[in-house]
């Protein structure tokens, strides 16, 4: 359902512009991605494990074992997905962005009561960066309400 809800609201967006659309796990696909490449409409968001379909990412109970800021990644033409440990696993799909530059990012480590750096994808930094551009009422809004969900534009920007 969360894919054909995203299309449906894709229709009204001028066709010659270029839009970045993110979205979270509820609207991710691997499906939906795909045919957003085919639409050329740049697209990323986070995704539930189930929905991975056959993408050979590593399983989460490995990738927990890992130190923090570990990752694993694929890309094809049209699907970059990326694993990433932090406190839990997060795992992101794109169609634009991909794992590099692998930028660092600042993390409190409670054992030794100090900051850490870890790496981070450059997938994840985008949509981090991105979702902060958003109007906070909008996420509140959608998010913590029973309000049903829309497009947002912020110039370029999509969000569902």
């Amino acid at each position: 359902m969360g894919g054909v809800v995203v299309l449906d609201l894709i229709f009204e967006l001028r066709e010659n512009e270029q839009y970045d659309l993110f979205s979270d796990n509820f609207f991710t696909f691997t499906t939906l991605i795909y045919k957003l490449s085919e639409k050329r409409r740049r697209a990323t968001g986070t995704m539930r494990v189930i929905r991975i379909e056959n993408c050979p990412l590593e399983d989460i109970k490995s990738i927990k074992k890992k130190i923090r800021g570990s990752f694993d990644f694929q890309n094809s033409k049209n699907l970059k997905m990326v694993r990433w440990k932090d406190n839990s696993c997060i795992t992101l799909a794109s169609n634009h962005y991909g794992f590099e530059p692998i930028a660092q990012t600042k993390r409190w480590l409670n054992i030794d009561e100090k900051f850490i750096e870890i790496d981070q994808p450059n997938i994840l930094s985008q949509y981090k960066k991105k979702l902060l551009e958003a109007p906070i009422v909008w996420i509140k809004t959608f998010h913590t309400t029973g309000v049903p969900y829309g497009l947002k534009t912020v110039g370029a920007l999509v969000f569902v």
